[in-house]
């Protein structure tokens, strides 16, 4: 029994001790434990805290809890949170403890605190649920996030203005990847200009973005600029270039393309485009290259374009050179009869004859107001007249109203390597001269009297009017002791006096209601009109000065020009008589006819105003044969 009971009282020994040593060991790792986590609590960067629950009172913070709030360690002991006024917010604490109590912790709970100075900082809130000394309490660790914040919320801003700016921008913006050869991006604004959605065109590879050319244009630039972007990838790498695209639509557009080559972060070489549409000045610019290498009026080339044509073909291998000169005969008597309208129907006529009948070796161009040259290499003088009789066949061909298309042509060739050119053009402009000279007269006559005539159709009173002026003004001429040649000079002028009212309105030259200031002066220009024509044709020269001042006065109110007493020619004053009585005793839309009594005393009335006295008087009393007036 002694020896069982010394065993078991050394066991007992043992065991005691063995237990003092383990709780030793437990009280010092312990001991370890929570000198690591007061160190770390204290020490850590982020504001760390321990409060009760459920008031919230503060029994432990460390060094990062006092920076991130501002208060000193005296204002923060003993002290709850809310008592210090630290949320913002006070129902966020409510939110916070509402889910602690469910989940037992939280992680980054984002809510608003304000520190001492009253600055509203936004922080992240990790908290757990522990127990100490067996009263619930909260750990809390709290991360100020608001640089973050403020961050992510200008990058958030800054990719809406980017974003609103491209998704917005009526230029495209897009992205390419050239290492794997596909589109990564395309703006919506790609709709307005080619009718795609950015997911069409993004499916799209380089050969369906654009034309065939524009391809091979392409493709040498990316070869060039990749080895430059790959050499000095820091320097700007941006280049411009224009491409031809084509539409949803089937049509094709110029596009104005920018781009940029960089490095993505992937490592692949990237290329930022921004993409315009060019197509109005485009066409704007091939509107103004046309228009600086064809005549406006008639589309043919001009001047310029013949000129720089001329130095490319003066060359040995291009002889025989051959120049036509072709000349409008009669073109402004057309223009002061029936205005500039009917010269440049005439003018469109004949270019349209040189662009139907010129083959596309045979180059035409407008050079001067009513001149043309023709122009082509390789050729004969048989080739050349060939082309004349061509162009003369279509011209006679050619039905305008009340006038003629007539055209002079003359031609040289340049055969010897040696001729000037300029002097081939002056032999070619010489023989258009001589063909001018020779039709140029006929042409004219007869244009005159497809003018005269087509008054004569429009106004049927015209015709007696016009033959009883020229033989009153005949008359008056045999009274005076004209010989022959001036009287039938002066017949003719009768004759032709009203020509010049071809080119006025007939509903104005017809109006039986007064005349406005504007349709007066329209009337007025008939004499000059008159005379333009006239002296046109040499024949008629010497008359067109009598039919200018038909309307002048000799009191010098008349017009054009104002002329009085003897400064108006003896024939214009005798054609201002017989017109004046031929008018009075007529019918017209605008007034009755007087009798013969009535218009002899208008005429005696206006004696010595209107009209030459002496001469009034002759016209009554030798060629009407009637008493004169007395006072």
């Amino acid at each position: 029994m002694l020896s069982f009971t010394g065993a078991f009282i050394i066991n007992i020994i043992v065991t005691f001790t063995f237990i003092m040593m383990i709780n030793e060991r437990v009280s010092s790792d312990i001991r370890s434990a929570k000198e690591q986590f007061e160190q770390i609590f204290n020490l850590s960067p982020d504001a760390s805290l321990i409060t009760t629950l459920p008031d919230g009172k503060i029994v432990n913070f460390n060094l990062g809890f006092l920076n991130f709030t501002g208060f000193s360690q005296e204002e923060v002991q003993n002290k709850s949170l809310l008592e210090l006024n630290l949320y913002e917010n006070p129902a966020d604490r409510e939110r916070l403890l509402k889910e602690l109590a469910v989940n037992q912790s939280v992680d980054e709970f984002e809510l608003n605190f304000r520190n001492k100075n009253k600055d509203i900082r936004i922080c992240s809130v990790s908290a757990k649920l522990i127990i100490m000394n067996n009263t619930p309490h909260v750990i809390s660790i709290i991360n100020d996030i608001t640089n973050r914040k403020n961050a992510e919320s200008a990058l958030i801003k800054s990719e809406e203005k980017y974003r609103f700016l491209t998704e917005f921008a009526s230029d495209v913006i897009w992205l390419f990847n050239l290492t794997q050869n596909k589109f990564t991006y395309m703006s919506p604004s790609i709709f307005q200009l080619r009718g795609l959605s950015p997911e069409e065109a993004m499916t799209e590879n380089l050969a369906d973005s654009m034309t065939s050319e524009s391809l091979q244009r392409v493709r040498a630039d990316l070869q060039k600029n990749v080895k430059n972007f790959i050499a000095n990838p820091k320097a700007p790498n941006t280049y411009l270039i224009e491409i031809q695209q084509p539409c949803q639509n089937g049509s094709l557009i110029w596009v104005e393309v920018s781009t940029k080559y960089r490095y993505h972060v992937s490592g692949d070489i990237e290329l930022v485009g921004v993409s315009r549409n060019i197509d109005k000045r485009k066409q704007a610019e091939e509107a103004v290259l046309y228009l600086s290498y064809h005549d406006q009026l008639t589309g043919l080339y001009n001047r310029r374009f013949y000129e720089e044509e001329l130095l490319r073909l003066d060359t040995p291998q291009n002889l025989p050179i051959a120049l036509i000169m072709a000349d409008v005969n009669g073109l402004k008597l057309i223009n002061d009869a029936y205005g500039h309208q009917m010269g440049d129907k005439i003018l469109k006529e004949f270019a349209d004859i040189l662009k139907n009948e010129c083959r596309h070796d045979e180059i035409a161009s407008r050079v001067g107001g009513d001149e043309f040259v023709i122009m082509f290499s390789h050729t004969d003088q048989k080739s050349v007249e060939n082309i004349i009789k061509r162009l003369n066949a279509a011209i006679s061909n050619v039905r305008i109203n009340h006038t003629i298309l007539s055209v002079s042509m003359g031609f040289a060739l340049k055969e010897d390597p040696m001729d000037d050119l300029n002097d081939v053009f002056k032999q070619a402009e010489d023989a258009m001269y001589q063909h001018k000279l020779m039709i140029s007269p006929s042409i004219k006559r007869a244009t005159i009297d497809l003018i005269v005539n087509s008054i004569y159709e429009r106004n049927h009173l015209e015709v007696i009017h016009s033959q009883s002026v020229s033989e009153y003004c005949q008359a008056i001429a045999r009274e005076l002791g004209f010989e022959a040649e001036a009287i039938n000079q002066l017949g003719l002028a009768g004759l032709r006096h009203d020509i010049g009212e071809i080119a006025i309105d007939e509903a104005i030259l017809t109006k039986s209601e007064n005349l406005s200031e504007t349709e007066w002066a329209e009337i007025k220009r008939h004499p000059e009109i008159g005379y333009h024509i006239l002296r046109s044709v040499n024949e008629l020269a010497e008359i067109a000065k009598f039919v200018l001042e038909h309307h002048e006065r000799w009191d010098g109110c008349g017009y054009p020009k104002g002329l009085k007493a003897d400064e108006i020619s003896l024939q214009g004053r005798i054609i201002a008589i017989a017109d004046a009585y031929c008018t009075m005793t007529t019918e017209r839309p605008y007034c009755r006819a007087l009798t013969e009594a009535e218009a002899i005393n208008e005429i005696k009335k206006c004696s010595g105003l209107q009209f030459d006295e002496n001469l009034a008087q002759l016209f009554v009393e030798k060629v009407l044969q009637q008493e004169w007036p007395q006072s």
